[in-house]
């Protein structure tokens, strides 16, 4: 892990972990897991990781339905929400609306009041 992202982690109270719902990705979630543990044991605190955001999502592939039930695992970090892979004309319009329910649960997660932009 490069000391930039460890000194990140020290520093957090949160982290969101984005990942896509790749074999490489998912095992990155599990060693950010591992890594904050770690943290945790040798300073005494940790963030707190409030979740996953699965990203780049391609229902259409088996491998990313796979992924995602592997995210969803119960020894894995909650699965916060899933963003598909977008693209043409209105990609960041679509991507927006798939980031907004992720957005309240994580306000509500974190006991913030929010607008209904």
């Amino acid at each position: 892990i490069a000391i930039l992202t460890l000194n990140a982690l020290v520093a957090a109270d949160y982290v969101i972990i984005p990942a896509e719902p790749e074999a490489d990705s998912i095992e990155g979630v599990r060693t950010i897991s591992k890594i904050i543990e770690e943290i945790r044991r040798e300073r005494g605190r940790a963030p707190s990781i409030l979740g996953v955001i699965a990203t780049r999502v391609d229902g259409q592939l088996t491998r990313h339905r796979d992924g995602l039930k592997r995210l969803a695992l119960p020894d894995m970090p909650r699965l916060l929400g899933v963003v598909p892979a977008r693209s043409g004309a209105d990609a960041d319009d679509r991507r927006n609306e798939a980031y907004a329910p992720i957005a309240r649960l994580i306000a509500d997660l974190l006991g913030l009041e929010v607008g209904n932009a």
